[in-house]
């Protein structure tokens, strides 16, 4: 898996620093930081981070709202403000941009957590099926607390485990405190299948089928009765 990139948009020294040590502790990646507009959109353009914190008062040509705008013109992204004041008609021109959270200044580190968490959720949301089939990749929240993208490559199969669920990759098994049935629901991708009521495997990282069983990366998986109707529709087999 890989970590949560971040780009921040500060122009405020002190600040920008504070931010990025307290990200760099959780254990965030941050692709860059820019105290303007135009370099903002540059580092864009060169490392697409995961999520946006940007300054809604940026100094310059642009501030961050108009920052914002040029940079989610090229496609969706998740954008938390960061703010210390804002008028009335600053507020409107934010929400026009629907950002997906907001930071009050100054703010202390368990609200940087809920925010990437309050913004990663609702742009899982916004976006729809659709887009989240189209890019591949999903964001999970490890033990430690921290989000780390998941990439649909490297996902093998999910296991229940009560209200729990073990996430397999090619790399580790990360435990989500979350249902077989809600950690799927929110997955979502046609790739994904259900063979079994404690199992949900990814197609493509099948290596072998033997009558009632999946083999992948040697595990074994059962193949459950109600199931094997979807589960085989979904597979190509050449005789």
């Amino acid at each position: 898996m890989e970590k949560v990139k971040i780009l921040v948009i500060e122009d405020e020294a002190i600040v920008a620093k504070d931010i990025v040590a307290r990200l760099e502790l959780a254990d965030y990646t941050i692709t860059g930081v820019a105290d303007n507009g135009e370099d903002a959109f540059l580092n864009y353009l060169q490392v697409k981070p995961d999520i946006i914190m940007a300054d809604i008062h940026l100094k310059g040509e642009m501030d961050g709202i108009q920052t914002v705008e040029r940079i989610t013109q090229l496609g969706p992204i998740p954008v938390i403000y960061l703010t210390a004041y804002a008028d009335g008609r600053t507020w409107e021109r934010a929400k026009q941009t629907r950002p997906a959270a907001y930071l009050t200044k100054p703010f202390r580190e368990r609200d940087i957590h809920s925010a990437i968490e309050l913004a990663l959720d609702r742009y899982r949301e916004a976006v729809g099926n659709r887009e989240i089939n189209a890019t591949n990749h999903f964001f999970i929240r490890t033990e430690n607390g921290r989000f780390e993208k998941l990439l649909l490559e490297d996902l093998l199969y999910l296991e229940a485990d009560r209200s729990y669920c073990h996430v397999y990759t090619r790399q580790r098994r990360v435990l989500i405190s979350e249902s077989l049935n809600k950690l799927h629901e929110k997955f979502c991708h046609d790739n994904l299948i259900r063979i079994h009521r404690s199992y949900v495997i990814n197609k493509t990282a099948v290596e072998a089928i033997d009558h009632n069983t999946v083999i992948i990366n040697g595990a074994v998986l059962p193949i459950g009765q109600s199931y094997e109707m979807e589960f085989f529709s979904k597979i190509h087999f050449i005789r």
